[in-house]
């Protein structure tokens, strides 16, 4: 699993009926377990033996019928994914140009009781909240400013999440539902890696 993390761009889609897509912007952020996905998932991935499986903590598409798992296997500088419970194929192609350090992640709480994940890997985040308004993030960081660039939904483009940092509390930049921005608060319950903003 620690030859997964980084930033990766899908290069090609096989379908179980056989058609194939090669212009569709796939983008995969995967730190030590957890991942954040840019058509609209994220959570945890797992290893058992050559089968890989994303546990979806949050999923902003139709739920599916089977767990998300696939054998992974390496051709050349491609990671190819074969679907164990559906018929596909997809290539993905690390991003070189993106560090993989720092990497951790944060798993976290609000005082309403609903949950969030926030992913560092090198100068790139993931973010992902299960609330009324379930999100799922991808962005990059450039000092305090953390500006999000894909999202689903893509309300949030262009915000940026300005995280910081307390003993048992993650502060970051949010919005209302009716647009007024304001400073949400998150319970730290569960970390990976070595966190430093």
């Amino acid at each position: 699993m620690s030859d997964c993390v980084g930033s990766w761009r899908r290069t090609l889609l096989v379908n179980p009926d056989g058609s194939r897509d090669t212009t569709t912007d796939v983008r995969w952020l995967q730190g030590i377990t957890a991942f954040v996905d840019s058509r609209g998932f994220g959570g945890w991935l797992n290893q058992r033996a050559d089968v890989f499986e994303w546990s979806h903590f949050v999923n902003v598409q139709a739920s599916e019928a089977h767990p998300d798992a696939a054998v992974m296997r390496w051709d050349d500088n491609t990671l190819i994914e074969t679907g164990v419970y559906t018929d596909y194929i997809e290539h993905w192609d690390r991003d070189l140009s993106a560090a993989a350090s720092p990497c951790w992640a944060l798993t976290l709480c609000s005082a309403e009781g609903n949950d969030a994940l926030l992913l560092r890997v090198g100068n790139l985040f993931g973010w992902v909240r299960r609330d009324t308004r379930a999100e799922v993030s991808i962005g990059g960081i450039d000092g305090a400013e953390w500006v999000i660039t894909d999202s689903a939904p893509s309300r949030p483009i262009g915000r940026s999440l300005r995280p910081t940092l307390h003993a048992e509390y993650l502060d970051v930049n949010d919005v209302d539902d009716d647009g007024t921005p304001t400073v949400r608060r998150w319970r730290i319950k569960d970390s990976e890696g070595s966190v430093k903003l």
